[in-house]
């Protein structure tokens, strides 16, 4: 699997802080960082550090899986299901991860 850039991380980070209905400066004052750093993150300037993002994550209400790889939680049922599946080595749909070689 290919890391996500920072542009795709950056985007979802606005994503998840526009629904929880936040500013850049209201989770600026709530982390607290510069508005600017923020910015940065959301257009993939630059990242976060670890300890910023899981503040991030609990602020937001969001997992890890959201921001990092774009998993949102209706997705869970139907990638479980997929990894069942390929454990027990029976054939199913085709779609993203089934596509994908295993590993």
């Amino acid at each position: 699997m290919n890391a996500p850039n920072g542009k795709i991380i950056g985007r979802r980070l606005r994503e998840a802080r526009r629904a929880a209905r936040l500013t850049q400066d209201e989770v600026a004052r709530r982390l607290p960082v510069r508005r600017q750093a923020v910015s940065a993150w959301e257009r993939g300037v630059s990242l976060p550090k670890l300890a910023w993002l899981y503040e991030l994550l609990l602020l937001y209400d969001v997992s890890a899986d959201t921001i990092l790889i774009g998993l949102k939680v209706e997705d869970v049922p139907a990638v479980l299901q997929e990894v069942l599946r390929r454990r027990q080595g029976r054939p199913g749909p085709t779609s993203e991860l089934s596509a994908r070689p295993p590993g």
